[in-house]
């Protein structure tokens, strides 16, 4: 089949034309998408795509028979870019071996923080206000004692006594009885 009548033949979504293209076109983008590290079945995903982006662009006059190039290599472009395309998402989302030590994490250490954190948020709510929300400026927003001051209209060295009670307060309140 000559590139016109396959170009029409898409478009007029004839079965021979299909069929023209599983049997000529298939192999030669299978043995680029396993030489790429695909499989067999990767392969013929990759080239199922590319007919339905040959189809759409041949429907759309983006693709068009011409003299100096073929729409097998067009098509072997686009399953080439396929298959690039899939195998960069998929080692985005490739997963990471845990070490053994991380594996037997063992569960007590679970109870154990979810313990701790309880009681961390109970210390903080007994603070009051002023102290949980220096102590949240300093340690979570990273402000300096001097923006501190500042934003809580205190004079440096009155934040920094305020900083050093409240941490007090906190480790009084978490100390085991």
């Amino acid at each position: 089949m000559t590139d016109a009548e396959i170009h029409t033949g898409i478009i007029n979504h004839d079965p021979a034309t299909l069929g023209y293209l599983y049997e000529h076109w298939f192999p030669p983008i299978d043995r680029q998408t396993q030489a790429l590290g695909g499989t067999a079945e990767d392969s013929f995903d990759v080239f199922q795509e590319s007919i339905v982006v040959l189809y759409l662009n041949a429907s759309t006059g983006k693709v068009q028979p011409r003299a100096d190039s073929r729409l097998s290599t067009y098509l072997q472009a686009v399953a080439k870019n396929i298959w690039r395309a899939q195998t960069r998402k998929n080692r985005k989302l490739a997963t990471v071996d845990l070490p053994p030590q991380i594996e037997q994490y063992p569960e007590e250490l679970d109870d154990e923080l979810y313990t701790r954190v309880t009681e961390l948020e109970a210390a903080l709510a007994n603070l009051g206000e002023k102290c949980r929300r220096l102590l949240h400026l300093f340690y979570f927003e990273k402000l300096s004692l001097r923006r501190i001051a500042e934003v809580m209209t205190y004079t440096e060295q009155t934040a920094k006594n305020n900083k050093y009670r409240c941490v007090q307060r906190l480790r009084a309140q978490l100390k085991p009885s």
